[in-house]
């Protein structure tokens, strides 16, 4: 995985300016690529998430989530799965939408047996993106 890398520019006024070239949250997001990132004042649209979703399962493949301004927060969409979390921040939707993902494997993970072609289909896609580490 990338690490984050700092770099100091050119002095503006008394300060200088931190660019920052690969963005990772200490939740395992990481900017995607030709997204809005790069300075500090520039917060993308677009993040890769790999963070945990659950003690007992590990994602393997990170989630490209869109980040979505809502009238009262943000909205962060998973459009593969069709899957999303809302919060007043974008920290807030990004730990909805890991709760959600969460309930989301356990229970078609439960279910497994009964699913409609529909959700078979979210549960292969899914099981792309996170394992079960342990029962």
């Amino acid at each position: 995985m990338t690490t984050q890398e700092l770099t100091l520019t050119e002095m503006e006024g008394p300060f200088p300016v931190l660019e920052i070239n690969f963005p990772i949250a200490a939740s395992g997001a990481v900017a995607v690529e030709g997204s809005a990132a790069g300075t500090l004042e520039a917060v993308s649209d677009e993040l890769l998430f790999a963070g945990s979703i659950h003690p007992q399962l590990r994602t393997v493949l990170p989630f490209r989530v869109r980040f979505e301004r809502q009238e009262h927060g943000y909205t962060a969409l998973v459009h593969e799965l069709d899957e999303y979390g809302v919060g007043d921040t974008r920290s807030d939707a990004l730990e909805d939408l890991r709760s959600t993902l969460q309930e989301l494997y356990l229970s078609l993970e439960r279910d497994e047996a009964r699913l409609s072609d529909h959700l078979r289909t979210v549960w292969s896609e899914l099981k792309q993106h996170v394992i079960r580490t342990r029962l």
